[in-house]
């Protein structure tokens, strides 16, 4: 997992820093055509409440939640997660 450091603005030996929240997303088990899967998102620097949209092939599905499961996948699907910070400083 990579974190990355950014300073911005120093004035006077004051600097304000923000961290770049990521997400890695976990599946339960081996991914076949008609078998439960379910996804986790495992949010680094997401706030305390982070919202999540996952997406199958670039359509929403799921809902706001850090878990997505399916038994519908096929050959060649794409599951993506996309994580909003609840963190102001993001």
């Amino acid at each position: 997992m990579q974190v990355l450091l950014q300073l911005h603005q120093c004035n006077n030996d004051e600097c304000s820093a923000s961290v770049t929240p990521l997400l890695n997303i976990s599946a339960s088990s081996t991914i076949c055509s008609g078998t439960l899967v379910n996804f986790t998102a495992i949010p680094n620097n997401g706030g305390s409440t982070p919202s999540y949209q996952w997406k199958l092939n670039g359509a929403n599905v799921g809902s706001n939640s850090a878990t997505y499961s399916s038994s519908s996948l096929n050959n060649n699907d794409i599951v993506t997660c996309v994580m909003t910070s609840s963190d102001a400083l993001f």
